[in-house]
């Protein structure tokens, strides 16, 4: 069954969304730190909703069958469980804490939304080589018993697999001079401080690699998981956009003379990372974010792509 993936909080002007996302999907743009959270409890609450639906009626005491609320101690819920892959666990927590989302704060003491945040593993890689290992070292114990130090073996098989910002594992920095506006957003005062750009010697195979091996792990959980449920992949990288160009070769190992010569056709050796990301998920699973100019609220996304997106 399709799933209807929200990547913002309900909001008036965006109640939900229409279309279910394509698995695996690429999604490119400017979202909010919480996106991932968001993404999270909306499948959650999707397949918890699919549970009671499917759950009989409890019997009444005449004897007649009456469908009854559960009590808040006792839940009816899926076994449906989340993996999010982020980079270091204090950036991630700067980001949310400076974006101060309302519905964060509104909504994250309510017991639904702190029951199912229970149900999300979160699992923090500051390089790289980080994530790759442990994409390849990640393993269910399928309810045996296993060593809370082993951070890559999960209780359950993840039905949903969100990767968040692997990119900016690939970037650095490059200074501009704006001054920051104090009522921008936490997104909006990276964005303005400064131009994300690929460091030296990063090339597309580097990137490439974790987006294969990343679809690998949903394959893997997929074909490994008793109840045969396929896992989901949904990667999101605000920090780029659709003009994001990643170099195809090394360049930073050759000599001087040689580098002076290949830095006249350096921007020729660049391909739009969209290219690649398309070879290895599919045409129709990438899609892009635009924030909306009619206003600053973050939930004024305009999302766009092919296929189901």
């Amino acid at each position: 069954m399709d799933v209807p993936h929200a990547l913002l909080p309900p909001s008036p002007s965006a109640p939900g969304p229409s279309h279910p996302l394509p698995s695996p999907a690429y999604i490119i743009g400017p979202l909010p730190p919480t996106t991932p959270l968001h993404l999270a409890l909306n499948y959650l609450a999707f397949e918890d909703s699919q549970v009671c639906a499917s759950s009989p009626p409890a019997p009444s005491r005449k004897g007649k069958e009456k469908a009854t609320a559960p009590l808040p101690s006792e839940p009816i819920v899926a076994p449906s469980r989340v993996l999010i892959l982020t980079g270091t666990k204090g950036d991630f927590q700067d980001c949310i804490e400076r974006e101060n989302e309302r519905w964060i704060r509104d909504h994250g003491g309510i017991f639904d939304v702190m029951h199912r945040l229970k149900r999300v593993d979160m699992r923090y890689c500051p390089t790289p080589e980080h994530l790759q290992l442990y994409l390849t070292m990640v393993s269910s114990s399928f309810g045996r018993s296993r060593d809370q130090q082993e951070c890559h073996q999960l209780e359950k098989a993840p039905s949903l697999i969100i990767v968040y910002d692997a990119a900016a594992m690939f970037l650095e920095e490059r200074l501009v001079d704006e001054e920051p506006d104090d009522s921008e957003s936490a997104m909006e005062q990276d964005r303005r401080q400064g131009k994300w750009q690929f460091k030296p010697g990063v090339c597309i195979h580097d990137y490439l690699n974790l987006l294969a091996a990343a679809k690998a792990t949903a394959n893997h959980f997929s074909c490994s998981d008793p109840s045969g449920k396929a896992a989901r992949l949904v990667m999101l990288e605000p920090r780029l956009d659709l003009t994001a160009t990643i170099p195809i070769h090394d360049l930073t190992g050759k000599g001087i003379d040689e580098e002076a010569t290949a830095r006249k056709t350096w921007e020729e050796k660049k391909v739009p990372i969209l290219d690649g990301v398309r070879r290895v998920f599919g045409w129709s699973s990438v899609g892009t974010v635009k924030e909306s100019a009619m206003s600053q609220d973050q939930n004024d996304y305009v999302v766009s792509g092919q296929g189901k997106i």
